[in-house]
C-alpha cells in the first residue's frame, strides 16, 4: 500500500520544486561580455604619432641606403682587388726580361764574327758547343732569379689580409643595420602602444624600454667567442676569421631577439577579462606580434646575405690563388722549353758550320727567329760632321754665293757687267760687315786690289769698248 500526500503537502512540495529548477536554470546562464567600444583618438594625439612614425621610418630609411650602399661598395672594392692583384700579376709574368736577350744578341754577335773558314775546324765546334752551354745556364738562372721573385709576389699576395679586413668591415655594417633595425622596431612598439592604449580608452603607460645599443657591445667585443657554426655536411669557403666574425653577428641577433621580442602570449578563449598589461588591450598584441615576426625575417636575412658576400669574397680569393700558381707553373715551364729550343737551334747550326742570320729572340717565354731581321757585324759609327763649313781665307762659303748670284741675277740677267760696277758692288759688300756678304778678309780691300782680282774675268778688252767681267765665271 503506498500512502499518497495530502491535497495541501502535494501543492507545498510542488512548489518547492518548481522554484529549486528556476534557480539552476539562473546559476547556469553565462553572461556575454561586453563588446569593446573603441574611444576615437584626439586629433592632437593621432598627428604626434604620426609625426613620430614618419620621422623614424624616414631615419631609418636614410641609414639603411648609406649602409647598404656601403655593404655594395665594400663587395665591388673586393671583387676589383682580386681582379687588379690577377692583372697586375700577369702583366708581371709576361714582362720582358732584357737581360736574358742582352746574352742572346751577344752570343750571336761574337758567333757570327767567326770566319767560315775557321767554323768547320773540329775545336771550333766544340768551343762553340760549351758556349752554347755556358748561355743556356745564364739565361736559366736569369729565369730562376724572376721564378724566385713571382713566386715571393705570389706568397705575399696570400697573405695579404683584405678579403679578411673586407668580411670584418661587412659584419660591422651588418652589425649597424641590426641596430638601425632595433632603433626601428622599439620606435614602432611605442608607437603601437600608445596609439592602441589610447584607443582603448587606458592610461598609457610612462614607463619605455631602455634603447638597445648593440653597437657599443661590438665594440666593446662583447658578442666575441661565438663562431658560427655550419652543418656537418655542409661545404663552406668561410675561414676562422669569417667564422668568428659571422658568430659575432649572430650573437648580436641573439641578443636583440631575447630583449626586444617579449611580448605576451595570446590569452586563452575564455579569459581575456582575467589578463593585465598589454595583453588587456584589443589589437595591441597582435600589432607587436606582426612586428617581432618582421624583425626575426630581417634578421635572418642579415646573417643570409652576410654569409654570402663573405662567401663570395674567399671563393674569389681561392680562383686567384689557383689562377695565380698555374700561372706561375705554366709561364717558368713554356721558358724553359724556349730557352731549350734557341739552344737546340744554335747548336744545329754549329753542326752545319753556318751563320746565325736571322735576328734570335727569346719573347718572354717564347723562342723566336725574326726571319725579317738579318744580323751583320757591327759597324763603328761614322765621325760626325763638323758643325761649320771650313773655308780657305778670301772663300765665300755656299750661303754668300747664292746670296750675291741672286743679286748678280737680278741686276745683269745676261751674266755681263761692267768692271767698274762689279769693282764698286764688291767694295760696299765688303764695307757692310753686319750683312756678311763677303767674307772677312774682303773687308780691308782696296778697290784696286778689287779691280787686279776681276780683270782676269774680263770679256771687252778689245780697243774702244767698255771693259765687262762674266759674273757667272
Amino acid at each position: 500500500e503506498v500512502e499518497l500526500p495530502a491535497e495541501g503537502e502535494e501543492g507545498e512540495e510542488g512548489e518547492e520544486a518548481a522554484g529549486g529548477e528556476e534557480a539552476v536554470e539562473e546559476e547556469d546562464v553565462e553572461i556575454p561580455p561586453r563588446p569593446f567600444a573603441p574611444v576615437e583618438v584626439h586629433v592632437d594625439v593621432a598627428n604626434m604619432l604620426l609625426e613620430q612614425w614618419d620621422g623614424s621610418e624616414a631615419q631609418f630609411e636614410l641609414n639603411m641606403r648609406r649602409l647598404l650602399r656601403a655593404v655594395r661598395d665594400d663587395h665591388r672594392k673586393a671583387v676589383n682587388w682580386v681582379a687588379l692583384t690577377r692583372n697586375g700579376y700577369l702583366d708581371m709574368l709576361q714582362r720582358p726580361s732584357w737581360e736574358k736577350q742582352k746574352l742572346v744578341y751577344a752570343f750571336q754577335a761574337m758567333f757570327n764574327s767567326i770566319d767560315m773558314e775557321v767554323r768547320v775546324i773540329e775545336e771550333t765546334k766544340n768551343e762553340l758547343h760549351e758556349r752554347a752551354g755556358d748561355l743556356q745556364n745564364s739565361l736559366w738562372e736569369l729565369a730562376d732569379a724572376q721564378r724566385e721573385e713571382a713566386e715571393a709576389e705570389r706568397a705575399a699576395v696570400m697573405e695579404d689580409t683584405y678579403v679578411t679586413d673586407g668580411s670584418k668591415m661587412m659584419v660591422s655594417y651588418l652589425v649597424e643595420i641590426l641596430q638601425q633595425e632595433v632603433h626601428r622596431y622599439q620606435a614602432t612598439e611605442c608607437v603601437l602602444r600608445d596609439y592602441h592604449y589610447s584607443r582603448a580608452g587606458k592610461q598609457v603607460p610612462v614607463e619605455t624600454a631602455e634603447p638597445l645599443n648593440l653597437v657599443e657591445m661590438y665594440v666593446a667585443d662583447e658578442f666575441a667567442g661565438n663562431p658560427f657554426e655550419l652543418e656537418e655536411e655542409e661545404e663552406s669557403a668561410l675561414t676562422d676569421d669569417d667564422k668568428e666574425a659571422l658568430g659575432q653577428l649572430k650573437a648580436a641577433i641573439d641578443k636583440s631577439t631575447d630583449t626586444l621580442c617579449v611580448s605576451p602570449d595570446f590569452p586563452e578563449p575564455g579569459t581575456e577579462g582575467d589578463v593585465e598589461g598589454d595583453a588587456a588591450v584589443p589589437g595591441l598584441l597582435k600589432g607587436l606580434k606582426v612586428e617581432e615576426d618582421l624583425f626575426n625575417a630581417r634578421a635572418g636575412a642579415l646573417v643570409r646575405r652576410g654569409r654570402e658576400v663573405i662567401e663570395d669574397m674567399r671563393r674569389r680569393e681561392g680562383q686567384l690563388h689557383a689562377r695565380m700558381d698555374a700561372l706561375l707553373g705554366a709561364r717558368f715551364r713554356a721558358e724553359m722549353e724556349g730557352v731549350k729550343a734557341l739552344v737546340k737551334e744554335i747548336k744545329t747550326r754549329i753542326e752545319s758550320g753556318e751563320r746565325l742570320l736571322h735576328e734570335l729572340k727569346l719573347n718572354v717565354s717564347d723562342f723566336v727567329m725574326d726571319e725579317d731581321s738579318l744580323t751583320y757585324a757591327i759597324v763603328p759609327k761614322p765621325a760626325p760632321l763638323e758643325a761649320r763649313e771650313q773655308l780657305p781665307p778670301f772663300c765665300l762659303s755656299t750661303t754668300q754665293l747664292a746670296k750675291m748670284a741672286a743679286w748678280l741675277q737680278s741686276a745683269a740677267p745676261g751674266g755681263q757687267v761692267l768692271l767698274e760696277v762689279l769693282v764698286g758692288v764688291f767694295h760696299r759688300a765688303a764695307a757692310l760687315a753686319g750683312l756678311k756678304l763677303l767674307p772677312a778678309e774682303w773687308i780691308p780691300l782696296a778697290p784696286s786690289k778689287l779691280r787686279a782680282l776681276l780683270v782676269s774675268y774680263q770679256t771687252g778688252d778689245r780697243v774702244g769698248f767698255v771693259p765687262c767681267v762674266d759674273w757667272r765665271r
